[in-house]
């Protein structure tokens, strides 16, 4: 019998994903930062507005549909699009006005609200998939996107020996104001993913020394990383965290 019980596993989660949230005021409303993200790496925001009455209105301010119409894609253009768009709407209980999606509560019921207005954004954002037009970037190519609006100058696939003589493509090397920087990233599809990508990348490490800094960006958008794998890699590199690219990612950028 295992001694693991259901309490605990609903406790740790809840606790490991309240942690990835975070919120501020400004402008007389909360705004609640979600670990959900936009298929551009974007982190979904919404806001939770008190009415004089005292009843909340949670909402996304548009910024779901303003996020497809940057993409060229508005699904109430067609009418599956639209049909879906509805459907969404009625499975999480939520409103459409002016664009926004909306959901007004009492305030013993704003949990349940902030979790609807997330969960029925994110399936709206992932409309875009019916967009023939939309080709999702890969994690690469939206690295390197970010570097370009770093001003950073780098080298993509980069080729390097290792010591056993066997030959890598390294998808960054960064050419930095003092030193040069290798990096690779890490984004896998699925969680049972994680692992494989994890050992091919520590034997990648283990294998090139040559002085240089290292890096592996993990993609932390979707799968929640194991700390055992994590750790195997910060023993052979720095790691960092796709999610908080405007911190810690950003900051050595600026240093190298």
């Amino acid at each position: 019998m295992s001694s693991i019980t259901c309490e605990q596993v609903i406790r740790e989660h809840l606790q490991s994903f309240g942690r990835r949230f975070s919120c501020y005021e400004e402008g007389g409303r909360l705004w609640i930062v979600s670990p959900y993200a936009f298929l551009d790496g974007d982190l979904l925001e919404i806001t939770v507005i008190e009415s004089p009455s005292g009843e909340l209105r949670v909402t996304d301010l548009g910024e779901t549909l303003r996020h497809l119409s940057d993409h060229g894609f508005d699904p109430r253009s067609t009418p599956k699009g639209e049909y879906l768009l509805a459907e969404i709407l009625k499975q999480h209980d939520v409103d459409l006005d002016r664009g926004m999606i909306v959901k007004r509560v009492p305030l013993i019921e704003v949990g349940t609200a902030i979790q609807e207005v997330l969960t029925a954004s994110l399936a709206v954002a992932h409309l875009l998939y019916l967009s023939r037009s939309y080709r999702p970037a890969t994690f690469t190519e939206e690295v390197t996107h970010f570097l370009i609006e770093q001003k950073v100058k780098f080298e993509s696939r980069y080729e390097e020996i290792g010591r056993t003589g066997r030959k890598y493509t390294i998808d960054f090397l960064i050419h930095g104001k003092q030193r040069e920087v290798l990096l690779q990233t890490l984004s896998p599809t699925a969680p049972r993913g994680a692992t494989p990508m994890v050992n091919a990348a520590f034997r990648l490490w283990s294998d090139v020394v040559n002085g240089r800094w290292r890096g592996t960006l993990l993609d932390d958008r979707f799968i929640q990383w194991r700390r055992e794998d994590v750790l195997l890699l910060e023993g052979v590199s720095e790691v960092y965290r796709w999610t908080q690219r405007e911190e810690a990612f950003h900051k050595v950028l600026m240093e190298v």
